[in-house]
């Protein structure tokens, strides 16, 4: 019992101070230059980067499949250079929306999985990993169609898709 209560207190220590190194996504809530604090990296030749993740736990109760995704913005990890602008922080924006497009896709995926509960750990891990490829990918793809925001009609273009997406998916917004 002791064991078990002194785990408790640990992860609970644990939680509290990692609070401020991450950003939930909200879409009231728009990135701002501060929320950039890590070290820049001295060997890239980007203006930003964004460092965005999904942070997942899924269980099976009684025969229910829950599935919890939430896509943050690491603080520590996420870094920006003395020349920055509005539309570059639009397109670091988007990488962060993407996350959460991804983690709608994602919930939407399990949910609407039949038998979810029968896969085994390394299954779902099997599924998440593919999801997660498609999210890198289309990320991706964001920067090259875009040229990291130099084409302004292209980064338009993302922001309508990847915000039609969000709308279209938002049966799917994380729910605490």
């Amino acid at each position: 019992m002791m064991k078990t209560i002194a785990l408790l207190l640990l992860s609970c220590l644990l939680l509290l101070g990692s609070d401020g190194q991450y950003l939930e996504w909200n879409a009231e809530e728009r990135l701002a230059w501060e929320d950039f604090s890590g070290p820049i990296d001295p060997n890239s030749n980007m203006k930003a980067w964004v460092r965005s993740t999904l942070h997942m736990s899924w269980a099976c109760d009684h025969g229910h499949f829950k599935f919890d995704v939430v896509a943050r913005f690491d603080k520590d990890g996420s870094w920006k250079k003395e020349n920055r602008s509005a539309t570059l922080l639009a397109h670091e924006q988007l990488h962060f929306d993407i996350a959460e497009l991804h983690a709608r896709k994602m919930r939407r995926h399990f949910e609407r999985m039949p038998d979810a509960c029968r896969l085994t750990d390394d299954a779902v891990r099997a599924e998440v990993a593919a999801l997660t490829q498609e999210w890198r990918a289309f990320e991706a793809r964001y920067d090259v169609e875009t040229r990291h925001s130099l084409d302004r009609e292209a980064q338009s273009a993302w922001e309508q898709q990847v915000h039609n997406g969000i709308a279209d998916l938002q049966s799917y917004a994380y729910r605490q």
